[in-house]
């Protein structure tokens, strides 16, 4: 097994999340053999066809798991929700604070 952790290179053409993680292990696995992540989560190298890797994953009852773009997307859903409330709550954090349907503070005169 070949271990490297490498900081990433802030101008290379990466997702998001690696822009924010800035380092990343890399690991070299064939398959049939796996890692383990804080003693319960099991990354298994399963069939490796071309430039396709299949894997399997072992991992506690009620852990997320998600592929990067189903995770990126509810990510920027749940960040434009959060934006809409502060809009609507305003300035106060309560309900009706927010501007009214002519911009005015405070909802309902």
């Amino acid at each position: 097994m070949s271990l490297r952790l490498q900081v990433a290179d802030p101008d290379a053409p990466i997702t998001e999340l690696w822009k924010r993680s800035k380092t990343m292990l890399y690991l070299t696995r064939r398959p049939g053999e796996a890692v383990i992540i804080n003693n319960t989560i099991e990354v298994r190298v399963i069939e490796v066809r071309g430039r396709s890797v299949k894997l399997g994953f072992n991992f506690p009852e009620g852990a997320s798991v998600l592929r990067e773009e189903v995770h990126l997307e509810i990510q920027a859903e749940n960040e434009a929700a959060a934006r809409d409330a502060r809009h609507l709550l305003g300035d106060s954090g309560k309900i009706g604070s927010g501007p009214d349907k002519d911009g005015r503070k405070g909802g309902a005169s």
